[in-house]
């Protein structure tokens, strides 16, 4: 057992600095989390292997020689761990406090965060710093990405001396004046900051509207036969516009067509009606054609009675003349009612886009269907639905890359140790 009375052995200051470090790592801050001493202390009846602590990294920049580690818990007066007969191993000597609410709320009592620091403090001068206030039990250096934040959480031997330190007006390091609270305070301030952003977040979600994510591109299919395939519907619509999804038709025998383009959607309807109105046409020219022939028939009877008429109209002519005098001042009046019938076409025009919300028949992938543009309210309720469905995939997607990373690092551990896999050692951030 380490019994040497301090006072009466001389420690020297890399002998003490061996001791704080043993003794930290079987401290009640270290061992509550510290995964890898817990799993030796129960494989070994509460005893901890010499050799397996002297691998610890912090450990062996004091020193790697087992016999002056040995020599130093030879002197330590603390009475917190003991070294066995055959000095090869160690254990606690105090039991482990009972982990209660009541034990956590006195510990983040004594503890403190201080802000303020120069990010280039080493260790030594932060805990030279502290302990000139009273006996410190450890200390954190809040870390981003490696590097030292500027802040630390110091835990004191006992709430007085954290009192004192929050008692003293403008406490400073090196001329800087530091942020102090305690960890019950600083808990405090966070949860509130993290919940005045929730709030924040939500009452933007709640009051923005939803943006819609491509203007012009949701196309509505309805009357589609059950056994049509939505490769087919993309197949045809992408000679007018590019497709980029085509929902599933089912029993409802309709589907949302997306676009990739903006107005995507009202270029291909504009297509579809066009290929529908020149089918028609073609059946009126059909017909026409069919009239043609008649009227040859009629123009050669006609030819035999313009002889007559020809006389006729001679003596008719110049009372014609002065009927299309008058007629050309109608005319005239005319023309200016035509300029206003071109206005109104302009207008109609404008309105095209409109029209094609409204639903009309096309031939698709042979077989006739009604299509329209989805606008308004239909239009907002797909990209939220599209944009819920974007996000919950990426979450799903974060979880499997999450699952997989541990995956890996699990039959990484497991082929490296050939079968016998020890809980991996875990250097705790704390320093003590």
């Amino acid at each position: 057992m380490v019994t040497a009375e301090a006072e009466k052995v001389d420690i020297t200051d890399s002998e003490k600095k061996i001791i704080d470090q043993i003794e930290y790592y079987f401290s009640d801050i270290n061992l509550r989390h510290d995964k890898f001493m817990k799993y030796q202390l129960r494989e070994n009846d509460g005893w901890f292997p010499l050799d397996k602590l002297m691998t610890f990294n912090k450990l062996k920049t004091l020193s790697t020689d087992k016999n002056v580690i040995i020599d130093a818990l030879k002197k330590s007066s603390n009475g917190l761990i003991e070294l066995s007969e055959c000095e090869t191993k160690l254990r606690r000597i105090k039991p482990l406090p009972e982990y209660t609410p009541e034990y956590f709320k006195q510990l983040n009592l004594r503890t403190l965060h201080l802000k303020g620091f120069p990010k280039d403090s080493t260790f030594e001068q932060l805990k030279i710093f502290c302990s000139q206030y009273g006996e410190i039990d450890s200390i954190e250096m809040r870390r981003r990405d490696g590097n030292f934040k500027g802040c630390i959480m110091a835990v004191f031997k006992n709430q007085e001396i954290a009192d004192k330190i929050l008692a003293t007006d403008g406490l400073k390091y090196n001329d800087m004046e530091l942020l102090k609270e305690n960890k019950e305070r600083y808990f405090e301030r966070k949860k509130n900051f993290l919940e005045s952003i929730r709030n924040k977040k939500k009452n933007k979600k709640s009051h923005e509207e939803v943006a819609i994510k491509t203007e012009g591109a949701i196309m509505k299919i309805t009357d589609l036969s059950a056994e049509t395939k939505y490769i087919q519907i993309k197949t045809e619509l992408t000679k007018h516009s590019k497709v980029a999804f085509v929902t599933a038709i089912g029993e409802s025998r309709q589907c949302m067509v997306r676009f990739d383009e903006k107005n995507g959607a009202i270029q291909a309807l504009k297509a579809l009606r066009d290929q529908s109105t020149k089918k028609d046409e073609d059946k009126t020219n059909d017909g026409e054609k069919k009239d043609g022939d008649d009227a040859k028939v009629e123009d050669k009877k006609d030819g035999d009675d313009s002889k007559v008429e020809d006389k006729k109209d001679g003596d008719d002519a110049k009372v014609e003349d002065k009927k299309d005098d008058d007629d050309a001042k109608v005319e005239d009046k005319k023309e200016v009612g035509n300029e206003k019938d071109s206005n109104v076409e302009e207008k109609n025009v404008k309105n095209d886009d409109e029209d094609l919300t409204n639903e009309f028949i096309v031939k698709l992938c042979g077989q006739n269907v009604k299509v329209s543009l989805v606008s308004g309210e239909e239009e907002k309720k797909y990209w939220v639905d599209f944009n819920q469905s974007r996000q919950q995939s990426n979450i799903g997607r974060s979880k499997k890359n999450k699952w997989q990373k541990g995956k890996k690092r699990h039959f990484d551990n497991k082929d490296n140790d050939n079968g016998n896999q020890e809980p991996k050692k875990k250097l705790a951030k704390v320093e003590g």
